[in-house]
């Protein structure tokens, strides 16, 4: 599945004085002396300042999916025995933020887009934190869950939105690896801040304050919403507008943090246009040529496999430990933190193997998790029950999936041009999300059958 970038089309294409740059818009334009193409100012302004604080920044879009997800698993149980749930309707609780994802990150996708990546960059972090507020005060289930369906829309949209826009800014060496290294931004202080919410947030009679914990998880998000209007729009999309002079200040910006100055001469505009463009041209776009009517469907399913078990994994994690092996609310949110010792080197081979091979890379990650997901089944089946034979699993799981994750989304950001990347990565963000919410209903209707 090797797919040459856009920014690598149009580097192949720059040479000393005049000559042809490959464009976006699959055309080409006339590169004469004395100008420069976006790729050009990306390269010369290299990686710097602004690259750090934006990593920073992006980092909260797995840092609100992985805090959402761990802390609904811990807090489920207790909202179940508070609102009397049955088992579907505990699934149900757990597959709401999976549909509510999956809707935010279409339709953030082609509003980012269409409108720009800056909307979608700052809006979906204030959805986010306005209704996780929300959640902390819902009077009965059928308000929470609207409440978290709203939430998780925000959550659904941060994750194809700010990829992009990280990706936009970019050079081209070591991107993968800076790829990973916004995951680790996001998991590691998530699974940390998630666990020791839920630990101080449990009362020594095991039950837990949930209301509370949902309070609390929604302050991150309130920061990172005001922090994120220190970003501007994607330079890349104010050529594509057409906006020459809002392309040039944008970079210019970008160049002066970085302590450097752009190339001399004059910014050279893209083919192509986003005006008369509907989503659904958008969409047809993703299978436009023969390499990406191969790639699509693949990063579908990879997608949508990745969170199927997942999601399974970590949303069962706390009520299979509870109810298994009899442990409290407050050991359970212990034993979470033990998943980072298996991101850490999860995340750090896959940031040293992302720059060597993809796909192979790719490929070693799923079988990991494979194993992983295996041996915690085996871990928690009545004849052959082990604590730390599960804990142990866990990890191995925790860390392949995290690797997998971080060289996926590379992958899914990488394979498509500007004009449609966001709606490319909310799309397979669909898919990844429709895996997610199948997962706990799974889970919440076979539960009352231990053997599976």
């Amino acid at each position: 599945m090797s797919v040459e970038t856009e920014e690598e089309m149009e580097l192949s294409g720059i040479e000393k004085g005049s000559s042809t740059t490959t464009t976006a818009g699959g055309g080409s334009l006339k590169k004469l002396q004395g100008t420069y193409t976006f790729a050009d100012a990306v390269e010369h302004i290299g990686f710097g300042r602004f690259h750090v604080m934006l990593l920073f920044l992006c980092g909260f879009g797995w840092f609100a999916e992985i805090s959402e997800l761990v802390i609904m698993s811990f807090v489920a149980p207790q909202i179940q025995k508070d609102f009397s749930l049955t088992p579907l309707e505990y699934g149900i609780l757990g597959s709401i933020s999976f549909i509510g994802m999956a809707v935010g990150s279409v339709f953030w996708g082609v509003v980012a887009d269409r409108f720009g990546r800056w909307i979608g960059f700052t809006c979906t972090t204030w959805l986010t934190f306005i209704f996780s507020v929300a959640s902390a005060f819902a009077p009965n289930y059928g308000v929470l869950l609207l409440f978290r369906i709203l939430a998780t829309i925000g959550v659904g949209g941060t994750l194809p939105v700010d990829y992009a826009h990280l990706v936009e800014f970019l050079p081209v060496k070591n991107r993968g690896r800076h790829m990973a290294i916004v995951d680790a931004m996001g998991v590691i202080p998530a699974l940390l801040f998630s666990s020791l919410l839920a630990y101080f947030g449990s009362k020594p009679d095991g039950s837990s304050n949930w209301r509370l914990i949902l309070g609390v998880q929604s302050v991150p998000a309130g920061l990172f919403s005001l922090l994120r209007f220190l970003i501007p729009e994607s330079p890349r999309y104010h050529l594509k507008m057409d906006d020459l002079d809002g392309a040039k200040a944008v970079l210019t910006k970008v160049a002066r943090m970085n302590k450097k100055e752009l190339p001399e001469g004059d910014l050279v505009p893209l083919e192509g246009s986003l005006e008369n463009r509907n989503p659904l041209y958008r969409f047809k776009e993703l299978f436009s040529t023969k390499v990406l009517r191969a790639t699509t469907p693949r990063i579908w399913f990879m997608a949508f496999c990745a969170q199927f078990a997942s999601a399974g994994m970590v949303f069962t994690f706390p009520k299979l430990l509870e109810d298994q092996f009899d442990l409290s609310a407050k050991d359970v949110s212990l034993y979470l933190l033990l998943g980072i010792i298996g991101i850490l080197p999860g995340l750090g081979i896959a940031w040293y193997v992302v720059e060597l091979h993809r796909r192979r890379s790719l490929a070693s990650y799923y079988l990991v998790s494979s194993i992983g997901s295996a041996l915690f089944a085996v871990a928690t089946l009545s004849g052959a029950r082990n604590l730390i034979f599960a804990l142990i699993a866990s990890m191995i799981l925790r860390g392949g999936m995290e690797g997998m994750f971080s060289i996926l989304n590379t992958i899914r950001i990488e394979a498509y041009p500007t004009v449609n990347r966001v709606t490319a990565m909310g799309v397979s963000q669909l898919w990844y999300n429709i895996g997610g919410a199948i997962s706990p209903l799974i889970f919440g209707a076979m539960y009352t059958n231990v053997q599976l």
